[in-house]
């Protein structure tokens, strides 16, 4: 069962979250608030709700909502876990042209929730979703890595950031059947040993040529997607579930 997660962006507001001081003075509107978002959960019932932190209302924010749940959790059908989020890659996405071209008419609140759970789920290929080629568009480069990262040679850290990558990537694999189907995880496949951005470009629209590989076997099969026996070896050799779904009794 594919499990649910409720991202939550809250936009500044002229006047403030109540604190501990004057929560007292404004019970009843922060109950009907209560109300209203508790409604909210149990139409969407998430496993887990990812609050982005970007200041210290955040966190009575977490406190009112895991004080929420655990009022109403006898109506909830499992636990429901509350926690925070990094904002500095949805941050960034936000701002690119990437979020731009994916979502043209959806706002900045909506891009960053969006790319906060991607985030929550697969760190590394929405990072990487971030990465072009050409150094002036690479969004990968905005990433906070260290104070004095700006007086750092771009190009150089440009080209450690990219041998980082393969050398994550090939660690863990990539999930051919997802980055079909999703757009976004695409981006990752050029890390591959053997692939680089043309191969990778090439490969996956020949996935949609000839339709998502099946088998592993379906991978070898040059004719069908155009990478050769030699890389497609080199390509499947990753644990089973991190390339393609398969049969549960199917040996690596």
């Amino acid at each position: 069962m594919k499990k649910k997660y409720l991202i939550l962006i809250f936009k500044e507001k002229n006047r403030s979250f109540p604190n501990k001081q004057n929560q007292n003075q404004e019970q009843e509107p922060l109950s009907q608030e209560q109300d209203v978002c508790m409604k909210f959960i149990l139409k969407h019932d998430p496993n887990l709700i990812i609050i982005g932190a970007n200041d210290l209302k955040s966190r009575f924010i977490k406190d009112q909502i895991t004080s929420i749940t655990g009022h109403y959790k006898f109506s909830l059908n499992h636990y429901i876990y509350v926690t925070f989020g990094d904002l500095s890659i949805p941050t960034i996405y936000s701002n690119s042209p990437i979020s731009e071209n994916e979502f043209p008419k959806q706002n900045m609140y909506i891009k960053q929730a969006i790319s906060l759970g991607r985030y929550q789920q697969n760190p590394l290929q929405e990072i990487l979703q971030l990465w072009k080629e050409d150094i002036s568009e690479n969004y990968c480069l905005k990433i906070k890595l260290h104070p004095m990262q700006k007086y750092v040679n771009q190009y150089n850290l440009m080209e450690k950031l990219e041998n980082k990558a393969i050398e994550v990537v090939n660690l863990c694999g990539l999930d051919i059947i997802k980055a079909f189907e999703y757009r976004h995880l695409r981006n990752t496949l050029m890390f591959i040993s053997g692939f680089g951005p043309r191969k990778a470009k090439a490969f996956i629209k020949q996935l949609y040529a000839q339709g998502k590989p099946k088998t592993r076997e379906e991978i070898l099969e040059e004719q069908n997607y155009g990478i050769g026996k030699k890389l497609g070896e080199s390509f499947i050799n990753f644990p089973c579930n991190d390339v393609l779904n398969h049969d549960e009794n199917e040996k690596c």
